[in-house]
Order: structure tokens, then sequence, then C-alpha cells
């Protein structure tokens, strides 16, 4: 999905978000030139682009700036003055630091104001573009994994490229979790590399891999890689609560992730109040979960579900019983 930046700089340029709706303003109180920076073509070497805005008021009140929001860490705005009187400008600058980043960059910086004796927040949105070059290239510029099985080894592939004079490669670079592979016995002006992600840990990973090369302008590539590690099966609801007193009756799935048939060795509960009802298909277990409301000496309990899968054996949901209906509830 597009952010509103995005529709705003393809339509208008600038764009005011007021509270609870956006519009387009003709008469906004606040505009920015330029509406769009562009810096051009730069060097990696460079390690930044200063980039140069001024803000104008056309309205017949004072401007309070309340917040500067950019789109990313690496951008830097100098405002100093944050009140702006009716008719003035004033101007500023944004400083965008390279980092690791090649090939077209686009970036936004939303700033939030409000009229004088007006309570309503609107937002004008500036917008920085431009390009970082580099004496070597990756292609594509990341490695993306996606999705991948906890307990599976990986290999996703990258080439770096240069115009320049052929380059070497040096073995042997490794971050974290992460291992780089090449062959590295001549000289060229194109290398394919490996990347090696064992997939021991679950969750969102984002990570830059340092490669070590003898081109004089550019002795260390950053092999951007990012994906998710994720455990086999989706439990949903992770856990289930209900009124003391009262009758449950709540339905648990649990999907294979990766749509990969599985078994149910057992389903138990550490309470033998509670019914368990269990319906399968080849991907995904619906358990049905009820008690009857007699059972007021029920308290905590635990479901237990074995599958066949070596890494995620035993899943267990919790069940607790509340005194107040104001606690009932269950955990996305």
């Amino acid at each position: 999905m597009e952010s509103v930046a995005s529709i705003l700089k393809k339509h208008v340029g600038i764009g005011l978000l007021l509270t609870g709706f956006f519009v387009f303003n003709a008469n906004a109180a606040l505009t920015g030139s330029p509406a769009m920076f562009d810096f051009g073509k730069l060097p990696q070497t460079d390690i930044g682009a200063e980039c140069f805005f001024s803000l104008h008021n056309t309205g017949d009140k004072s401007v309070e700036i309340v917040s500067i929001d950019p789109s990313c860490d690496c951008l830097i705005a100098d405002l100093q003055l944050r009140k702006v009187q009716s008719g003035k400008s004033i101007a500023f600058p944004v400083f965008f630091t390279f980092e690791n980043e090649r090939g077209r960059q686009d970036r936004e910086l939303l700033i939030g104001y409000r009229e004088r004796g007006d309570k309503k927040m609107r937002f004008l949105t500036l917008f920085i573009q431009g390009t970082i070059t580099s004496p070597i290239m990756c292609e594509p510029e990341r490695i993306d994994f996606g999705l991948v099985a906890l307990g599976t080894c990986q290999t996703g592939r990258i080439e770096v490229v240069t115009q320049d004079a052929p380059f070497s490669l040096k073995p042997g670079q490794q971050q974290g979790q992460l291992e780089a592979t090449f062959i590295t016995d001549k000289p060229a002006l194109r290398h394919e590399i490996g990347i090696i992600l064992p997939a021991d840990k679950p969750g969102p990973f984002s990570s830059d891999i340092p490669i070590l090369t003898d081109h004089p302008d550019m002795p260390i590539v950053f092999i951007p890689c990012i994906g998710t590690i994720s455990l086999p099966f989706s439990v949903h609801p992770k856990s289930l609560s209900f009124t003391r007193g009262t009758a449950l009756n709540a339905r648990i799935t649990l999907r294979s992730v990766f749509n990969e048939p599985f078994e149910i060795r057992s389903v138990e509960s550490t309470d033998p109040a509670l019914q368990l009802f269990v319906h399968k298909t080849e991907n995904t277990v619906e358990i049905t979960v009820q008690i009857k409301p007699e059972q007021t000496n029920f308290a905590n309990a635990l479901i237990r579900i074995a599958t066949d899968h070596p890494m995620s054996p035993i899943i267990e949901i919790p069940v607790r019983s509340l005194n107040t209906a104001h606690e009932k509830g269950t955990k996305p």
C-alpha cells in the first residue's frame, strides 16, 4: 500500500493533513520550496548530501511548527526557528546520511504545524530524491530471503559489479549468523556472492554483510540482507480466558505457515474439566475448547498439542479463568 506522502508526491507535491482526515487545500498557510529537492548523482564516498528548503507562510496568521518527522533516521533537519510570521519565510538545511545506501533514493520529511488560534494540526510533506553511485554496485540492491522456515539453511545470491578495473574479493567474511561464500581466484568486473543463512532463531532480521575487496576506492562492500525466520506453525489465539462460573466455547486454529502437511500426535489439557474437540485438514487444525459453567473450581490450565515437526514438537496454549467479566478476553 502506498504511503500518503507518496500519493501526495504523485498528484500535488505538497499535501495537508487535518486531524481525522486528509484534504487537498489550495489555501495552505505553509508552503515549501522546493517541494522536491533532487541532489542528483553523488558518490557513496561523499558520505551524505545537504538539501536546502524554505518554508513560506502565505496566510494572514503566524504559524508554529510543532513537529518534524523524517521518513528514516538518515535524515537530520536543522530547523532552529519554529515560528513563521505572516508573509515571512525561513530557510533550513536537511542532511541526508548515505550510510550503506546505494542506487535510487526517495525520502520524505513531514512537517506538522498549527496556525495561531487554530487547534487543528496540519502537515506539509517535502521530498528528497537522488542517486547514490558507488565504484562497486550490488545487483540486485539487496538479498531478500523472504519467509524462511526455522531450522533450515538458505542461500541468497547477489552480484557485485564495477565498470572500473577488475577487482578481487577476500574470503572468510561473516556477520552474525550470515556467512558469505564466493570464488576469489581471479580479478573480475563482476562477482557472484552467496550469503548462507542458518535459520536458527525466529523473528525478522536485517544485516549488512561486509565484503572486503582490493578495489582502491571501495575496500569494503556492504551486502544488505533482510528476511523473517518463522516457526512452522501459526496459532490463533495464543491464549484463552473466560469469566469463572460461565461457559467457555472457544476455537483455536493451528496452521502450517509454509502449507506443509503435518501430523497431530495428541491434544491434551492439564485440567480434565476442559473438553477438547479436534478437527484436522491437511495443513490446518481447529480445536474447539469447551467448559461447563458449573465447573467453578477451574483455575488455570494448559492445552498441549504434540506434533510430528522436529522444530515445534510441543505447542502450549494457556487457559485462564478470571474473577470478573471486566478482565475477560483473549490475547491475539
